[in-house]
């Protein structure tokens, strides 16, 4: 067994575990920038993979094959891992400290009391001036919003599918998100929506 560090390599013919897996932490929805606290906002995904790489002939020399996957149920989908599975992170770009982290996502198949595991994530979060972040990404169909000063999760709603997409605010205050289902994470395509909230009339 050969043990690394960060930035260790995918190993030719010879199984390689990761912690987390080749799509987290972060992935492809990009993060959220506050000016006012100078706070990046990013969420990621914590479970593990084994990944084998391989020759190939084709128009690249190596490849993932032989060994390789989640360490995952195949019959229900859960990690085999203790959660977090997934987290919304705030980070200081002045010093590069993490200054919090909250589960992001729950599954709906535990029991009540053990669902608050973190979950799958694909796609960004965007955050308000008024402090709020705005998140779906999630495979479990819903969308969030947290405190941008502390992670505290205030206000959630299930969408017909999972948003995996990064949401849009515009004017003063609405925020949209496209949930659709789909994505490598296999959420089921049971919508094709593009979902818009508003704030309340003030007084």
């Amino acid at each position: 067994m050969i043990e690394g560090g960060l930035y260790h390599p995918i190993r030719l013919d010879q199984p390689t575990i990761t912690f987390p897996g080749t799509e987290g932490g972060s992935n492809w929805g990009g993060a959220a920038y506050d000016p006012k606290s100078g706070y990046i906002f990013v969420n990621t995904s914590n479970f593990g993979q084994v990944t084998t790489l391989v020759k190939w002939n084709g128009r690249v020399a190596y490849q993932p094959g032989g060994l390789g996957g989640r360490f995952q149920q195949p019959s229900t989908g859960l990690m085999c891992q203790r959660p977090p599975w997934g987290q919304l992170n705030a980070v200081d770009t002045a010093t590069g400290r993490i200054v919090w982290q909250s589960v992001l996502g729950v599954t709906d198949s535990l029991p009540e009391g053990l669902r608050n595991t973190g979950r799958h994530g694909t796609g960004g979060a965007v955050v308000t001036a008024g402090g709020l972040i705005f998140i779906g990404s999630t495979d479990d169909s819903r969308f969030r919003a947290f405190e941008a000063r502390n992670g505290r999760e205030i206000w959630t709603t299930k969408l017909d599918a999972s948003a995996h997409a990064t949401p849009i605010t515009y004017r003063r205050q609405y925020v949209a998100i496209a949930s659709t289902g789909g994505s490598y994470h296999n959420s089921p395509r049971t919508s094709d929506a593009l979902t818009a909230f508003a704030l309340p009339p003030t007084p």
